[in-house]
């Protein structure tokens, strides 16, 4: 899913705004109670864990730095 969202056609103008706020949604909800903390870094080891061939990684990489 994350592969589709940073490579369609509105990626360069809405991904990253989407993911951000996602993120910063997430965090700010799971850092207040330290029973969902953990939540954190499970979210981290997700976009770790993205399956992408070598040759797609400088392509994700680049489309998620713009």
């Amino acid at each position: 899913m994350v592969k589709n969202l940073v490579y369609a056609p509105t990626a360069k103008s809405n991904c990253s705004s989407f993911f951000n706020r996602l993120c910063q949604v997430c965090i700010a909800h799971w850092i207040i109670n330290e029973e969902t903390r953990p939540a954190i870094f499970e979210l981290l080891d997700l976009f770790k864990q993205t399956n992408i061939y070598q040759i797609e990684q400088h392509k994700i990489i680049t489309r998620w730095q713009e």
